[in-house]
């Protein structure tokens, strides 16, 4: 089941599943959205049926941010913890953008539960020719020994911008 705002965006979907015992289907999830005035998604929240208590029951939620010009540049990822009845934060994704709008960086943080923060996992940076075309992405993993972004791939494109336009010849 999907309910749409008055913007006509998605607010909310109910998923179910069949169920063989029953023959029939079954709630299975929910996931609620929202949004800001520019009708960017800014949350999402997700619930799991729980058959027992015959309710819904968090499980994750994300948050968007984004600049002036609509690009987004942070979501940020929680999971429910069930002990303390709350969202806990699980991981990060920061992106930067060029003037034109291409990401130019892409940054990605995990929580780790030992020191209590926010560590780095992995970046990836792209470039862009005068054409807006993608012409480098070069993806790093973070190395905890150097304490620094390691590249771990790198691919190059070039693009061949002369037309090919096909003619066609009449043979009498």
């Amino acid at each position: 089941e999907k309910t749409y705002n008055t913007n006509g965006n998605l607010a909310l979907w109910i998923r179910y599943q069949w169920n063989n015992d029953s023959e029939s289907f079954v709630t299975y999830s929910k996931t609620e959205f929202y949004y800001d005035d520019n009708e960017n998604p800014t949350q999402e929240i997700n619930y799991q049926w729980v058959t027992d208590s015959q309710s819904f029951v968090a499980s994750s939620k994300y948050e968007f941010y984004y600049d002036a010009n609509g690009n987004q540049t942070l979501w940020i990822y929680y999971s429910w913890n069930s002990d303390s009845q709350s969202f806990v934060l699980n991981s990060e994704n920061e992106s930067t953008y060029d003037v034109n709008g291409n990401k130019t960086l892409q940054v990605y943080y995990s929580w780790d539960y030992n020191s209590e923060s926010l560590v780095s996992s992995f970046k990836y940076e792209y470039a862009y020719d005068a054409n807006g075309n993608q012409i480098l992405y070069i993806r790093y993993q973070w190395n905890n020994d150097s304490q620094s972004f390691i590249p771990t791939s790198k691919e190059e494109y070039t693009y061949d911008y002369t037309k090919i336009i096909p003619r066609t010849e009449y043979i009498s």
